[in-house]
């Protein structure tokens, strides 16, 4: 009984540092608030930058996302109402269960023209 103790306890252990060492552009995990976020993914993913970066890195921390046929309103965003897209891809991620918020989920909206990103918003939920 405790070697399976101490196995599983090692298991934990192993995840917890491969979660600090793995490669990735960001974690979603790091950020306390959307908010927070939001700011980070607009900083180095800025209005008027190629959208394809952003989805290379957003598949590369685990993020999924879809394009979406249906024109979404930016004002149910609570941004910009008049913002000119072409497309929307909505997705979102889910934190791993060794996070500090294992259950947390993050909601994207990814709004573009011309392939460039015209605004991306996020929301954590619970």
């Amino acid at each position: 009984m405790i070697e399976i103790i101490k196995c599983i306890f090692g298991i934990i252990i192993l995840v917890g540092i491969y979660n600090q060492v793995e490669s990735k552009p960001f974690k979603f995990e790091k950020f306390e608030s959307g908010e927070e976020a939001r700011k980070y993914l607009r900083k180095h993913y800025p209005v008027g930058s190629d959208a394809e970066v952003l989805f290379k890195d957003l598949k590369k921390v685990g993020a999924e996302y879809e394009k979406r046929s249906e024109k979404i309103p930016p004002k149910h965003m609570g941004d910009d109402k008049d913002l000119e897209y072409d497309d929307v891809y909505v997705g979102g991620y889910s934190n791993n269960w060794i996070s500090s918020n294992p259950i947390g989920y993050w909601n994207l909206y990814i709004f573009v023209k011309d392939n460039k990103i015209a605004l991306i918003s996020v929301v954590l939920t619970f």
